[in-house]
């Protein structure tokens, strides 16, 4: 093998390892990241029947692909909701609480539902 052949080739797999390296960084950093408070308060809004913009996201705290936060709603609704983000995806919320009137209000998912859980 000639010599500009053995560095082309070197150097192609150089570059192949480089842009794995920044594949890889990139979905770590989609794995590791906790959505912004729009994507958690429109899921919340969704699980919970209230629309998004009145509800204030807070704690958001991530344990392996759990996702767990508080909300708040304008008329004084306190919820707690997880969702995931798995592989960079993040799911819908499950949420429970207390509305303000009061009444515990609890989220439920289709699998959920169709074990007759809620």
């Amino acid at each position: 093998m000639s010599q500009y052949i053995k560095k082309v080739v070197s150097f192609g797999a150089i570059a192949i390892a480089g842009a794995s390296l920044v594949g890889c960084s990139t979905y770590y950093e989609a794995l590791s990241s906790v959505p912004d408070d729009s994507l958690m308060a429109k899921r919340a809004g969704f699980a919970l029947g209230i629309p998004a913009e009145q509800l204030t996201i807070s704690n958001p705290t991530k344990e392996g692909v759990r996702i767990e936060y508080d909300v708040t709603s304008k008329d004084g609704g306190k919820y707690q909701c997880y969702m995931s983000n798995t592989l960079g995806v993040p799911t819908d919320a499950v949420c429970s609480g207390t509305s303000a009137n009061g009444a515990v209000v609890r989220s439920c998912n289709d699998l959920q539902k169709a074990a007759g859980q809620c």
